[in-house]
């Protein structure tokens, strides 16, 4: 399992994956079937910065796959879920909690939501995760003094006591002043001529880590995937409400300014984040 993704490397890549996906679901009758919020590389970013591996399994070189079984209602909420084949009881626990952080879009077909049965295996692999753990810098869950909601509730920032504070380079406060100042023009979408604004959500998961990355507006050659790719790495502290870390949605528009002569930057218009 890859850990972590170039930016510049992969842009062009995941642009391609991305379209070959989207005409595939539309060769299907328009019926698009359900996903996780992010896709593939979501649930694998979500997966290595979640994944708690059981202490006694870990020890005692336990391993193997969790294979879920559930429904996604045409609202995009899972249910009736099932473990078709586990491991132990730690580890498949372990695996349900990491499913209840995960979000979803619903299935469409002709346009339309629609319930529908899905899969998905959680592999637990003693040496994948070291380098998990390698990479990300923690084995158990880097949560404050604070007690943790254990609903798996998702708040916006106005009904936070504490709104969540990146942590970035050069003590700025605001993600998107920093996403300004940091991120390049796609040359692909240079070459392309394309110009406009992305519009992202996200979590901020009670131990300060980004996940659950969602493109709401898509903006091609590159430009969205870009973004996507800096708000990983941000990290916050916890989101507070009534004494307790929660999870918190957030909301990023960035602006793209097509060059001119050459020189090129990037405006913003906006951080906010609301509940649907």
């Amino acid at each position: 399992m890859a850990l972590h993704y170039s930016i510049k490397n992969n842009t062009l890549i995941l642009s391609i994956l991305f379209l070959l996906c989207k005409n595939s679901a539309f060769a299907q009758g328009h019926y698009i079937p359900a996903n996780n919020y992010g896709g593939k590389y979501g649930l694998e970013d979500l997966i290595n910065k979640e994944m708690v591996y059981p202490d006694s399994s870990y020890k005692n070189g336990v391993q193997g796959t969790v294979h879920l079984k559930f429904v996604i209602n045409e609202y995009g909420k899972p249910e009736k879920l099932s473990i078709i084949e586990g491991v132990n009881d730690e580890i498949n626990k372990e695996a349900v909690r990491i499913f209840n952080k995960i979000l979803w879009l619903p299935a469409r077909d002709g346009g339309v939501t629609t319930s529908s049965v899905e899969t998905l295996d959680i592999k637990f692999n003693i040496r994948e995760h070291k380098k998990r753990m390698r990479y990300r810098r923690y084995k158990k869950l880097p949560y404050k003094t604070l007690p943790i909601d254990s609903s798996f509730s998702i708040y916006s920032l106005d009904s936070l006591d504490k709104k969540p504070i990146a942590s970035l380079p050069n003590k700025r406060a605001d993600v998107q002043k920093y996403i300004t100042s940091v991120i390049e023009y796609p040359q692909d979408a240079i070459k392309l001529g394309i110009s406009g604004t992305t519009r992202i959500q996200y979590i901020v998961e009670p131990y300060g880590r980004v996940t659950n990355i969602r493109v709401i507006n898509e903006l091609g050659g590159g430009c969205s995937l870009y973004v996507v790719e800096l708000l990983k790495d941000i990290k916050y502290s916890p989101g507070i409400i009534n004494g307790m870390a929660v999870r918190t949605l957030h909301e990023v528009s960035v602006t793209f300014v097509l060059p001119r002569n050459s020189e090129y930057k990037v405006i913003d218009s906006g951080n906010y984040g609301n509940v649907k």
